[in-house]
């Protein structure tokens, strides 16, 4: 009798161990899944993240091209209207300088 007593106890032990076992297992598994999925979360964030960063820099640097563009037409515009009156100053005195030479000669 005793030893049917303790042949049921080990049998129970090992079913309750067993079962303690699985549960463990389920749980263990259940939470590689759930840092899996908050991990690729997390990693689609990031990437959200710096494709936003990308697009951005992107916007940015057309500005900055732009604006490079407007001051450099800008310039442009001003040295040719530099040059313009300087054309003009100049023609202007060559004008005046044969007008000169003509009275001397009269």
């Amino acid at each position: 009798m005793q030893h049917r007593i303790q042949e049921l106890e080990k049998q129970e032990f090992s079913r309750y161990a067993n079962d303690r076992n699985r549960k463990i297992q389920n749980l263990l598994h259940q939470l590689r899944q759930k840092q899996e999925a908050e991990l690729k979360a997390l990693r689609q964030k990031i990437e959200l993240g710096i494709e936003e960063k990308k697009k951005f820099k992107g916007i940015e640097m057309e500005k900055l091209l732009q604006k490079y563009q407007n001051v450099r037409k800008e310039l442009e515009y001003m040295q040719n209207q530099e040059l313009s009156k300087f054309d003009k100053a100049k023609k202007n005195q060559s004008t005046a300088s044969l007008s000169k030479m003509s009275f001397y000669k009269g």
